[in-house]
């Protein structure tokens, strides 16, 4: 695993340091903050001080296509097997490859003098490629859950494209409290984004800011 650090200097450009290589056994939430403590601590860095996973004006672009990818995924369950079926098709056509007759009735390899009672085309659809799809799309989900997406969400809110019109209160909100220790006062965060965009939307220079690296300098320009 490659550890890459992105973090907003006092001049306020966005910089990126390699950090290390860390080798892990397993990928899951519990080992790889293990071991990223593991390398931060070599050091002096502290996890605590991360906040999310260097999101920049490429996030609006990354919700969109894990959506698509997860309409897609969805969109093929329902519809894509008789194409594949036609591409397989004229596949064994073209090699001269013997094609399953997908209404006879299928025969179970292990048991071939019992009656299965389903069609082909019911075996090769509910038990193969909806079973492949299902396990894709939950795979899918695990990589993209509701935390990494409110995560995603709510810093593409941040962005300043097209005059700030990805704001939204309530995701920054909801970003906040992800950090309790950081935003403890909601009453007043909700009236400092209040302020916030409405002078930012104001300021003439804060138009045509095309990320969050460019708000960033903007503001220790203009601090």
């Amino acid at each position: 695993m490659a550890v890459v650090l992105r973090y907003v200097d006092k001049l306020g450009f966005v910089k990126e340091r390699f950090v290390g290589l860390v080798h892990v056994m397993e990928t899951n939430t519990l080992s790889l903050k293990a071991a990223i403590d593991k390398l931060f601590a070599c050091h002096s860095l502290s996890i605590g001080r991360v906040r999310g996973q260097g999101y920049d004006g490429a996030s609006n672009m990354s919700i969109k296509l894990v959506k698509l990818i997860d309409e897609a995924l969805k969109s093929y369950q329902l519809e894509g097997f008789d194409s594949l079926l036609e591409d397989v098709t004229s596949f064994c056509d073209k090699y001269d490859i013997e094609v399953v007759d997908m209404e006879a009735e299928y025969v179970d390899p292990k048991y071939q003098r019992k009656k299965t009672g389903i069609t082909n085309r019911h075996h090769y659809v509910v038990n193969n490629f909806n079973t492949i799809l299902d396990m894709q799309i939950q795979e899918h989900g695990n990589r993209f859950n509701e935390v990494n997406t409110i995560l995603l969400t709510s810093m593409s809110s941040l962005s300043p494209s097209c005059n700030f019109s990805a704001f939204s209160k309530v995701n920054l909100l909801m970003l906040a409290e992800m950090y309790p220790c950081d935003f403890d006062e909601k009453e007043r965060l909700v009236y400092e984004l209040g302020h916030y965009i409405t002078n930012v939307k104001e300021d003439k220079r804060f138009a045509n800011l095309s990320g969050l690296g460019d708000l960033a300098k903007m503001m220790v320009k203009t601090r």
